[in-house]
């Protein structure tokens, strides 16, 4: 961001209307003061509720704590994601309804190769990252394509989030497109046989583990079990990405 000349009316003032901003700061200080920034954003941008940032962790972090509040949506780039950034992101869990993780030079989703991770700069106690899905009940959108979370940090607590619609994750064990295509087979029979005994204008309904144990029994331990149990939590998922092309259901 660049500097105004002293006393100079904020550029913002024109913009009441600004809903979402792509926030960029080239170095590791920000050139205003957080605190006029976080001034002129309340009285100039009322409706400003998406953040787009390439900054880097520092800037990130300190940006989304200080200067903005109620943000709904959040996109950072996956190189530039630190502990410090989730626990930012986290600042706004009552409102918060999509979180985007990105990488700027990948176009893997329209790719038949399943892409390396990039998590070995994300040196996070694994609670860190979980806490996203535990903490931000309203949820709906949750992409995190280049961090491997462990399943058993994914199973050590419960995720809040029951609104979550398109969920974009790696799980490490879940490396092969054969592994992939399992998961997804056995959400979407799970979902196919939860919807045999319900009647037509139901809703799918958020099961309990021994409702999840029914449908995937219990002794199937395996990583593509584990991971489909997770994801029949969720009645309102609609669209997965695990690793190798993006697998939609209809509710």
């Amino acid at each position: 961001m660049d500097s105004k000349p002293v006393n100079a009316p904020s550029l913002l003032v024109h913009f009441p209307n600004l809903k979402s901003w792509y926030f960029w700061n080239s170095s590791e200080t920000l050139e205003v003061k957080i605190e006029e920034l976080r001034d002129e954003v309340t009285r100039c941008c009322p409706l400003l509720k998406t953040i787009l940032t390439t900054s880097v962790a520092n800037i990130t972090a300190s940006v989304l704590v200080k200067a903005f509040n109620s943000l709904t949506s959040i996109h950072v780039l996956n190189e530039h994601l630190s502990a410090e950034v989730i626990l930012a992101i986290i600042n706004h869990q009552k409102t918060l309804i999509h979180v985007f993780t990105f990488d700027s030079f990948s176009n893997f989703y329209d790719s038949d190769n399943i892409p390396r991770v990039k998590s070995n700069h994300l040196q996070v106690p694994g609670w860190i990252i979980q806490s996203l899905p535990r903490r931000c009940t309203r949820l709906k959108t949750l992409y995190f394509p280049l961090y491997e979370m462990n399943i058993d940090d994914i199973e050590e607590a419960t995720w809040e989030c029951y609104s979550l619609e398109r969920l974009h994750i790696r799980v490490h064990g879940l490396n092969t497109k054969k592994k992939i295509d399992r998961a997804i087979h056995l959400w979407t029979e799970g979902r196919i046989a939860i919807r045999k005994k319900q009647t037509n204008d139901e809703e799918m309904p958020t099961l309990s583990d021994s409702q999840l144990y029914a449908v995937i029994p219990q002794c199937n331990n395996s990583i593509e079990a584990r991971v489909a149990r997770h994801l029949l939590k969720f009645s309102k998922l609609q669209k997965v990405w695990l690793g190798w092309k993006i697998r939609k259901v209809r509710n």
